[in-house]
Formats: structure tokens, sequence, C-alpha cells
């Protein structure tokens, strides 16, 4: 039997990438970078009316700005605790500053009462 040369033995076990330019693309988005918004009256008046009408043991789903990865995400969980020294929701272990905050939407009221 034949040996094969040693750089196309190389290739054979050299990873396949099927789709090209899809992990350059993967790699781009995950960088991508959102400026935090600044809120109308009307949306601060009602989301502190919701921060007002929230409890412990709601499932709520919550907008906000993640200021360490710079864009915006949506949690969505049981509200564990409100801190209000810290200015905090905390949504099972996920520590959300309200000031980030964009929307709340209380998805059920007795989900943990």
């Amino acid at each position: 039997m034949q040996k094969m040369e040693l750089n196309k033995r190389a290739k054979i076990f050299m990873p396949y990438d099927a789709l090209k330019g899809f992990r350059e693309l993967l790699n781009e988005a995950s960088s991508y970078k959102v400026e935090k918004k600044i809120l109308t009256k009307d949306s601060l008046e009602e989301l502190d009316y919701k921060l007002k009408e929230i409890q412990i043991g709601m499932l709520v789903e919550i907008l906000y700005y993640n200021e360490k990865l710079k864009n915006e995400e949506v949690v969505r969980g049981v509200l564990s605790k409100i801190d209000y020294i810290n200015k905090q929701l905390v949504i099972v272990k996920q520590k959300i500053d309200v000031r980030s905050i964009y929307k709340i939407d209380i998805v059920d009221k007795y989900a943990f009462k």
C-alpha cells in the first residue's frame, strides 16, 4: 500500500467549514454594540407604574440594557427580590439595575404565591 504524503494526510483531519464566512459572521454579531436608549416621559411613567405593581413571586419579563455587554436583553423569570437600597430587581439569581430597565411585563401574578 502506498503511503500518503504528510501534507495531504493533514488536510484530511482539518475542520470542515460547510458555511464559508459563517464563523466570522457569528464573531461579528457577538461583538455588536447598542447604545442605551433614553426613555420618553410616557415610557418612564409606565415603567414607574409597573415597578410599583410588581411583587416577589410574580413571573415577569424584563427588557433592559446590559451595561457589560452593551446590548439589550430580555430576561423572563420569577421575581425573587426587590432591592430598594441598591435599586435592583433580582430575577431568580440575575440582578438587574432598575435604571437600565426599558420595559416590564407581568406574565403571571400568581406564579409562586
